[in-house]
């Protein structure tokens, strides 16, 4: 069997050749794509800030899951963080070896631990929420251009869903 660029006139295979930039298509700005390249920009800044803390992202999500719904267990918390337990099991380790969550009274063998935060814990939030509300100053309400509008926007769409999610059981 020959290979494709031999297989072709004159050796060059016509799928490989040098492209025409003039003749391709040209795709508008996409907003699917401004969100994406900017939120990548947003949740390193955001992991940055937040590893000063002792946290990540999803620890963060995992604190505020347990501030929602003191008394948890591992099983309610990943189901709700939509992560599988072994990952949350892992994470609520390293926060209660950071004094950031305890595990109640529970969580002997066959019985589920009974996951809180800390005082610790509570503060550590709150200077997690402090982190983000600068980064959405620096992001939002001080940059040029339309980002304050945006800003505003995707606020109004965070009350939607957060009522949505009020009025669903869970």
């Amino acid at each position: 069997m020959q290979p494709v660029a031999a297989a072709s006139a004159g050796g060059v295979d016509p799928d490989r050749r040098p492209v025409d930039a003039a003749k391709q298509p040209v795709m508008r700005p996409s907003p699917t794509m401004v969100m994406v390249l900017e939120g990548r920009v947003l949740a390193q800044r955001l992991e940055s800030g937040l590893a000063e803390l002792g946290l990540s992202i999803r620890k963060l999500g995992i604190l505020g899951h347990l501030a929602a719904s003191p008394g948890a267990s591992l099983t309610e918390v990943a189901r709700r963080a939509g992560i599988t337990v072994a990952s949350v099991h892992s994470i609520i380790a390293a926060l209660t070896e950071a004094e950031i969550v305890n595990s109640g009274s529970g969580g002997g063998r066959g019985r589920s631990a009974q996951l809180q935060l800390t005082d610790h814990g509570g503060k550590v939030m709150a200077q997690a929420f402090s982190t983000i509300a600068e980064l959405d100053r620096e992001c939002f309400e001080q940059a040029p251009g339309g980002w304050p509008e945006l800003g505003r926007m995707l606020a109004r769409i965070a009350d939607q869903q957060r009522a949505r999610a009020v009025n669903t059981p869970l």
